[in-house]
């Protein structure tokens, strides 16, 4: 059985690093908060409202900078619209990538980009928001609704047959809730490729929820909290005494 994944997830606007809160930048924090060698993997995801070449060139230095005092694996997302970027971020030292908009906006480039990457290099994430019963899919940093209901745009990502899933719930950012367990329920049972989960972790309980009961693969935090070997380590070793398969 592969080990569960505690990952970071953190994004960059206009060259600073933030947590957010409904996809709001919320709390800032230093590159010192990504060196954290308990982690099992790092996201880092570009919000910038600028969208000049110059602020792709800082993003650019930023993950360069960041990579070269990191040991784990680190994803790079946001504004990500060719392969020549993504050969650019993989010099930076760029484990994966995270495409969102992009598969509705070109599913032709993704269909290219995984033909020349390979799906274990991509990550295909789905940001939603509860709307009643059921819920709304979102792109462009949970601005853009698309003309898909949930299920039917699931169905659409995962034909580009990326290496996983990321579900974001915009509702629960940074809202330390706990994760939509149904909702995870949910995309877990479409999907036959890993799903991760990010949105609302907010106590060492949230995660037996998200792992055990809902069965993901692995669960993102940008909550300070969770940014401290001490409590990373302390997390795993709960994790373990719930006999949940950790790295």
């Amino acid at each position: 059985m592969l080990a569960k994944r505690i990952i970071l997830f953190l994004t960059y606007m206009d060259g600073i690093l933030f947590r957010t809160k409904k996809f709001n930048a919320d709390y800032r924090y230093t590159d010192s908060f990504v060196s954290n060698t308990y982690a099992d993997e790092i996201v880092i995801v570009n919000i910038s409202k600028d969208s000049s070449k110059n602020q792709d060139l800082k993003f650019f230095e930023a993950i360069t900078r960041i990579t070269k005092n990191c040991f784990v694996p680190i994803t790079v997302g946001g504004k990500i619209k060719n392969i020549e970027q993504i050969k650019n971020f993989q010099s930076c030292g760029a484990d994966k990538i995270l495409l969102g908009t992009l598969p509705y906006e070109n599913p032709e480039m993704v269909n290219r980009i995984i033909s020349k990457f390979g799906s274990q290099f991509v990550i295909l994430s789905i940001d939603v928001k509860k709307n009643g019963n059921s819920y709304s899919v979102f792109i462009n940093n949970g601005k853009d609704k698309v003309n898909f209901n949930l299920n039917d745009y699931t169905k659409f990502i995962l034909k580009f047959n990326p290496g996983e899933i990321l579900i974001n719930s915009i509702d629960r950012d940074g809202s330390l809730l706990g994760f939509d367990i149904d909702l995870c329920k949910h995309i877990k049972s479409l999907s036959k490729v890993p799903v991760l989960a990010s949105g609302g972790f907010g106590n060492w309980t949230h995660s037996i929820e998200a792992l055990k009961s809902a069965n993901l693969d692995g669960i993102c935090t940008s909550n300070i909290f969770h940014f401290t070997e001490k409590s990373l380590y302390a997390l795993k070793e709960f994790l373990k005494k719930q006999k949940i398969n950790v790295r």
